[in-house]
């Protein structure tokens, strides 16, 4: 119930925000290595095989709140890792091109009927009758998409599973490195909140 009271407050005050949020370039590959192991203990619990096929030897930024792509990227491992059965494996991948980047999270879990699919992204709507969620996860993800100018993109995985991806455009601004108060730079992810799928 508190998972769902916070939830509900996020998107309150997402609602209530100007429609032009404060934007900064953010590197997906760096975010998604931060996200990736934040999930890797959790993903060690429910016994599933957690996955980042980024390419790291490039960046891939886009203009974004920093704090909401790592919200969005925790997120889709919450809800790959939630509904994906034991002995599973969960994946993780940024690609860019010279004018987009790709972020596609998939896993082997029970997959998304089509008939769910044009619904997934609406309040308490859920794409699998298994698992325990609440239904609140995707509607933040898919206001965070929305306001950044993202694109799902929903597939079907080989052998059963879901690929939920997003596509953004690239950067122009390049990436830049985000001062610390207290010196040095801060990584993309820290001092984030708390990502609830």
């Amino acid at each position: 119930m508190r998972t769902i009271v916070e939830e509900l407050l996020w998107l309150a005050r997402f609602d209530s925000m100007p429609p032009d949020p404060s934007t900064e370039p953010v590197d997906l590959v760096t975010a998604v290595e931060v996200g990736t192991q934040r999930f890797i203990p959790i993903a060690d619990r429910a016994q599933l095989h957690l996955d980042n096929r980024t390419d790291g030897s490039t960046g891939a930024p886009v203009d974004a709140p920093a704090e909401w792509i790592d919200r969005l990227i925790g997120v889709l491992l919450d809800n790959a890792c939630r509904y994906t059965p034991a002995g599973g494996s969960v994946s993780v991948a940024v690609v860019s091109d010279r004018d987009h980047v790709r972020l596609t999270v998939s896993d082997t879990g029970p997959g998304i009927p089509s008939e769910r699919r044009a619904r997934i992204f609406e309040r308490f709507s859920r794409g699998t009758s298994e698992g325990d969620g609440a239904g609140l996860g995707l509607a933040i993800g898919n206001a965070i998409v929305e306001a950044t100018k993202g694109r799902w993109h929903i597939g079907d995985v080989p052998g059963g599973g879901t690929s939920v991806g997003v596509v953004w455009p690239l950067s122009r601004s390049g990436l830049v490195a985000h001062d610390d108060p207290k010196g040095g730079t801060r990584a993309i992810g820290d001092g984030a909140p708390r990502v609830m799928g």
